[in-house]
C-alpha cells in the first residue's frame, strides 16, 4: 500500500529522508555508528585466524575442541552482527551505494569465514567413533554436547576435507 500525504501524489513511494524516524529501524542496538560496525568487520579476520589455529588438533584433547568451538562461536557471532546490520541498512536504502558497499564486503567475509572452517566438521568426523564420542560426551563440552550429537547424526552424510571445502567455495551466501 502507498503511503499517503497531501504534498505526494497516489502511488508514490517515499524517499528513506521523507520517512519519520519513529517509522524506521533502530539500528543503534546494533552498532551506534558506521565506525564501530567497521571495527567489529576488521576483526573478524583474527576471529578467522583463531579459529583456523585449531585446525588438525581438534581430537587432541576436550579442553582444545572447547577452545575451538568457543573461538568459532565468537567468530560466528560477530559475522553474524556485522551481516545482519549490512543487511538492514542496505533494506532501508536499496540506493545508497555506501550500504551496498558494506553489504558486498559482509558478504565477502562470510564466504571467506565460510571457505576457511570448512575444515571443522570433517576433521571430527575423521576421528574414530571411540574418540569422537568420547569428546562429544566431556564434561568440559557440555554446553556445546547438542551441537556434537548433531554432528554425530550428520557423520554419513559430511564428505571429505577436499569436498567441503569445494562445497565452501560455491556457497551462496547472500
Amino acid at each position: 500500500m502507498a503511503v499517503q500525504t497531501p504534498s505526494r501524489p497516489t502511488g508514490e513511494v517515499p524517499t528513506r529522508d521523507q520517512i519519520a524516524v519513529e517509522d524506521t529501524w533502530d539500528l543503534t542496538t546494533l552498532y551506534l555508528t558506521d565506525a564501530d560496525w567497521e571495527r567489529d568487520l576488521a576483526r573478524v579476520p583474527e576471529l578467522l585466524n583463531a579459529v583456523t589455529g585449531h585446525a588438525g588438533h581438534l581430537g587432541e584433547s576436550p579442553a582444545r575442541l572447547r577452545q575451538a568451538i568457543d573461538d568459532m562461536m565468537a567468530l560466528h557471532s560477530t559475522l553474524e552482527r556485522v551481516r545482519v546490520y549490512t543487511s538492514l541498512r542496505k533494506d532501508e536504502d536499496t540506493t545508497n551505494p555506501d550500504n551496498l558497499n558494506r553489504y558486498e564486503k559482509s558478504v565477502a567475509a562470510a564466504i571467506e569465514a565460510g571457505q576457511a572452517l570448512a575444515f571443522f566438521e570433517p576433521e571430527l568426523l575423521a576421528l574414530d567413533a571411540e574418540n569422537f564420542d568420547a569428546l562429544r560426551t566431556a564434561p568440559e563440552l557440555e554446553p556445546y554436547h547438542h551441537m556434537l550429537d548433531d554432528l554425530a547424526r550428520q557423520r554419513p552424510h559430511v564428505r571429505s576435507l577436499e569436498v567441503e571445502q569445494l562445497l565452501a567455495q560455491s556457497a551462496d551466501v547472500a
